[in-house]
Order: C-alpha cells, then structure tokens, then sequence
C-alpha cells in the first residue's frame, strides 16, 4: 500500500482505525510502521532519513509536507494509545474494587 493511497484515504474521510485483513492490521500500519520501510526505494528512505535530521525551515515545500503528515499521523496514533491505556486502567480500577469487596 502506498503512503499516497493512506493520505488520499484519511483526507476523504476514511476511518484509520478500520480493521483490515491478514498481516496489515490498519490503514495506518503501512504509513508508520518501519516493517514496511522495505518497499519504499532507497532514495525514499534517505529523504526521510533527511527530513528527520534538518530543521524544518530547511526543508523543501514536499519535505515539509511529508514531515506534518508523518507528524500527524504519530499524534493520531499518540492520542488513540493514550484513550486505550485510559480505558484498560479503569477497567482494572474496577477489578480491583471488585476484589477489595469480595474481601
């Protein structure tokens, strides 16, 4: 899957979170997980290797636009764990209440 595809998806209002089959959990996993870095061409691994060494200023007009789609998609990602481990904490809050009154 290319990262254009996921771009194009997400602008149109594609859930990222929708469960897809076999090995690519997400619209997601492919745009920001480094197993699939291998399909992308050695030039494309450097820019972004660049793009993550210089500052922002530097940067081309489609080097900086890389850069705040990355950028966004690790916040979205950041956000969703955050409400997840929220979630899995409560529900042990109320295993533990439930076990101080078993007692």
């Amino acid at each position: 899957m290319k990262a254009e595809a996921v771009i194009e998806l997400l602008r149109h209002g594609a859930d990222p979170n929708l469960p897809l089959s076999g090995a690519v959990r997400s619209a997601l996993c492919p745009a920001v997980s480094t197993a699939y870095e291998q399909q992308r061409t050695a030039a494309q691994r450097i820019a972004l290797d660049r793009i993550a060494h210089t500052p922002y200023h530097i940067l081309s007009a489609s080097e900086q636009e890389g850069f705040q789609i990355r950028r966004s998609l690790l916040e979205h990602i950041t956000v969703k764990l955050r409400e997840l481990v929220i979630l899995k904490e409560k529900e042990w809050d109320q295993e533990e209440l439930r076990g101080s009154k078993k007692c």
